[in-house]
């Protein structure tokens, strides 16, 4: 009878294990979901307007803008339209991507020979450019992790691994959050300067841009929040070890 209610106990403590594995694994999956879509999207930081402006004629046109910010530049697309519904009858005015690493840019959109700002252009540009370069490299790498623990998350589904095993992940879990966190507060800072000149001083004119926090920014603190609420389940993966446990296994 002993033997019996030992194998109850392990049965349901490898139940409940297997539980927070898979709690583990789908909001690993999710929290990957919504970082790369956040690394793969260019609205990290966006602005959009359509100010009025009226023709030497008195007729009234809406400059429709629409910016966007990804981690390596710019884009942006001006129209001029008959109202302020940018899907009526409008005229492309300016259609460009304007890359933060200058190296990149078409000769007629160089940082360089941007006439305002007062040749703090170049300088901003720069310094956005290696934000954006560490945020997409060490992004990439936290999400390559994040499929690697995916595949522990898998082999403890089958049979838990001894804590010496899940401990070393969840540490390695616990600083690819915060890496992901200063990633965000990095780009955010860096840029910081460069949105703040494109509102006193547009590199293009009759333009006063105010980059706010666009949906890529808000996708990845989803993600982040997401790596943040996996804490729950690795703690159970690492501290939940029974000797009943391992005698089954």
């Amino acid at each position: 009878m002993r033997a019996a209610r030992a194998k109850d106990v392990t049965d349901a403590e490898m139940t409940e294990y297997r539980i927070h594995v898979f709690r583990h694994l789908v909001i690993s999956l999710m929290a990957v979901s919504f970082v790369f879509a956040a690394l793969a999207t260019t609205g990290w930081y966006a602005y959009e307007a359509s100010p009025p402006r009226q023709t030497v004629d008195g007729a009234i046109l809406y400059r429709h803008q629409v910016w966007d910010m990804a981690y390596n530049g710019i884009a942006i697309k001006i129209r001029w339209c008959t109202s302020k519904d940018p899907e009526g009858p409008c005229t492309d005015n300016i259609d460009e991507y304007r890359y933060f690493d200058d190296a990149a840019n078409h000769e007629s959109l160089k940082w360089a020979d941007c006439p305002r700002g007062k040749g703090k252009y170049p300088a901003l540009a720069a310094e956005a450019a290696g934000a954006g370069s560490i945020m997409m490299m060490v992004g990439v790498l936290l999400l390559g992790f994040q499929g690697i623990c995916m595949l522990v998350g898998v082999v403890a589904y089958v049979k838990q691994p001894h804590r010496n095993v899940m401990l070393p992940f969840a540490c390695a879990h616990v600083v690819a959050t915060v890496s992901a966190c200063f990633l965000n507060t990095n780009f955010a800072t860096k840029t910081q300067p460069i949105r703040d000149l494109m509102l006193k001083s547009s590199f293009i004119d009759d333009t006063t841009p105010l980059m706010e926090s666009g949906y890529s920014n808000i996708l990845y603190i989803i993600g982040i929040v997401l790596m943040v609420v996996n804490f729950y389940p690795w703690y159970y993966m690492v501290t939940m070890v029974h000797t009943t446990l391992y005698t089954a296994l």
